[in-house]
């Protein structure tokens, strides 16, 4: 999807009629939680629609929605995720490979959102370069098998393995919007050779070069 397809589904996710929560609900994660888990916390193996809503009832005390494009969770519902103290808002998916009970999750993943002022954008940057750059480097640090596609015309964008499943990272600076989106998505065992795209330099070094200037 292009940078603006995804600002599009963004706002028609948003956008829905299932607001209001009460008390915030946030779930500790890390890299590999991200990486693994449904919304931070469900383990993405043989995981089915019916576990999505009881999990996230049971342990969270909300209700996901559904529409044509994923199950979602986000902010707006009451749903953060803090990753070591930073909790930016959020919008999770799930989205699984037909509409029967035991169709196998295709993919999942996290939109993050940096909202800034344009005339006070360098603020709302540092805290996205906090935030992506951390991932980033846990990423490498836990194994993370990643490269940068050169050729993407986002802010950066990764894309690899881990733990079998295919990994897809990416920064958009949605001026229109005026706001940064961090999108991770992850097709669980969905990673093969054709996939890979090798790096310059160890992803590790060149994590600076990704973040924007003020």
């Amino acid at each position: 999807m292009s940078g603006e397809e995804i600002s599009a589904l963004l706002d028609s996710a948003l956008n829905n009629e299932n607001v209001g929560a009460g008390d915030v609900k946030s779930v500790m994660v890390s890299a590999d939680d991200l990486m693994t888990k449904v919304y931070g916390f469900i383990s993405s193996e043989g995981i089915s629609r019916h576990n999505i809503f009881d999990e996230t009832q049971n342990r969270l005390r909300l209700i996901p929605y559904e529409d044509e494009t994923g199950i979602w969770l986000e902010t707006a519902d009451g749903f953060l995720v803090n990753y070591y103290g930073m909790s930016p808002q959020v919008a999770a998916m799930a989205r699984f490979e037909g509409v029967d009970q035991k169709a196998p999750l295709a993919e999942f993943g996290y939109f993050f959102l940096f909202p800034y002022n344009p005339a006070e954008k360098e603020k709302t940057n540092s805290r996205q370069v906090m935030f992506s750059g951390s991932l980033l480097q846990e990423m490498h640090d836990i194994g993370a098998d990643m490269g940068v596609n050169v050729m993407s015309p986002d802010v950066f964008e990764v894309v690899g393995s881990y733990a079998a499943n295919y990994v897809n990272m990416r920064l958009i600076d949605d001026a229109d919007s005026d706001r940064y989106i961090l999108m991770l998505s992850i097709e669980p065992e969905g990673f093969a050779d054709a996939d890979d795209i090798p790096a310059a330099a160890p992803l590790a070094e060149q994590i600076p070069e990704f973040m924007p200037e003020n």
